[in-house]
């Protein structure tokens, strides 16, 4: 198994620990890490290790200066993608999974806390008092034949894995008070013809294992639901009210249905409704979430492409339909008795006797199919 520690040492190893957290599985994410701080043997042959399945392992600072340490916390498990060497770092491109479940009590966390602090070469903070020598800092980024027991990931409830691991990361010291969220996706609401009742369609992210990207429908609106949890608001206490910013790209969305969230309980699910452009190419766009103006690094900025498609049964019905219609503006009593050479006997002298009959009928039909396909593009395409 491949383990990724990330920490709070940094602003910008801060921020990266919290956006693991806000984005749905199957998104890819990447970390940096510097050589130095890489096991030798993945530095030396990093394309081996591609492919591979990892946990994603949060380290809180603890201790005083001269005994300070990691406990570690597992977040969720990874699938390496690729490990890119460039200068004197290695930029690791890895597909999000599902989070670990801490279950009730502290018994999980307590025995993998033990089982990370006792694996080779595991990390230890940065710089050290303890007297360590500072070539045996240890590794960020290591390989290990084993794993921690009673690793289970998911949950009986919908986000519960989530939300153990969020419990878990708010009593620590260095990630205590944080904005915890969780994007849900984009929903696409349709009714079901056979029930008459409408319901939310997850929309699904593609990618080619480079940047994830969230396609939604052109000419109609699409959900974006995110989950918030924060264990440990303080409701007498106005300063804990936070908000949080949503923005969309003009290109592609022509509005929505607020542009803030409040983060002012201990857990909620926000929806926001996008209204998503006609276009006739598809159109990338960036949403993001963030907090404006926030003190320090506290809250993720997680950021979407999204691109708005055409759909493709649109074109090809606005295509088909001034094609059919052409043809059957086109049919005469000889056309007519021309293709009938070419289907059964029993058909081909019905048509040769009514051939004048049929190709009127089929001159009367030519305005349907133009008139179909242009009640589409009127509806669905952005002709002004």
């Amino acid at each position: 198994m491949i383990y990724l520690f990330c920490s709070a040492a940094t602003a910008l190893y801060k921020k990266d620990a919290l956006e693991t957290l806000c984005y749905p599985s199957n998104h890819i994410f990447r970390f940096r890490y510097d050589c130095r701080y890489i096991q030798p043997e993945m530095c030396q042959k990093p394309h081996s290790y591609e492919g591979k399945i990892g946990l994603l392992v949060f380290a809180d600072t603890v201790g005083y200066h001269g005994t300070m340490d990691f406990d570690f916390l597992p977040i969720r498990l990874i699938t390496t993608i690729r490990l890119t060497p460039i200068a004197s770092a290695i930029y690791v491109d890895f597909r999000l999974g599902d989070f670990v479940n801490y279950g009730p009590g502290q018994e999980k966390r307590t025995s993998w806390d033990h089982f990370l602090k006792v694996l080779t070469n595991r990390p230890w903070p940065l710089p050290d008092k303890s007297g360590r020598p500072s070539d045996q800092q240890g590794y960020f980024l290591l390989s290990a034949d084993s794993e921690p027991q009673e690793l289970t990931r998911g949950g009986s409830i919908p986000h519960e894995g989530w939300q153990t691991v969020v419990q878990s990361l708010d009593s620590t010291k260095d990630l205590a008070g944080s904005t915890f969220y969780l994007i849900l996706g984009f929903h696409l609401v349709k009714r079901q013809w056979w029930t008459g009742q409408y319901e939310e369609i997850l929309l699904p992210s593609t990618d080619k294992g480079l940047d994830s990207i969230y396609s939604v429908p052109m000419g109609t609106s699409v959900v974006l639901k995110i989950l918030l949890s924060r264990p440990w608001f303080d409701y007498a206490n106005r300063e804990s009210r936070r908000r949080l910013k949503i923005t969309a790209g003009g290109e592609a969305f022509s509005g929505l249905s607020k542009d803030t969230v409040f983060s002012e309980s201990r857990y909620n699910e926000d929806r926001t409704v996008l209204v998503c452009r006609r276009v006739f190419d598809a159109a990338l766009a960036v949403v993001s979430i963030h907090e404006p103006d926030e003190p320090g690094v506290r809250t993720p900025r997680a950021t979407l492409l999204v691109e708005v498609k055409v759909p493709r049964w649109i074109v090809g019905a606005v295509v088909s339909g001034v094609v059919i219609s052409t043809l059957l503006l086109a049919m005469d009593a000889e056309t007519i008795r021309f293709l009938s050479m070419f289907l059964p006997q029993s058909w081909a002298s019905t048509l040769g006797c009514n051939s004048r009959t049929v190709a009127t009928i089929a001159k009367g039909l030519s305005p349907v199919p133009v008139g179909i396909s242009a009640y589409l593009a009127f509806r669905r395409l952005p002709i002004r």
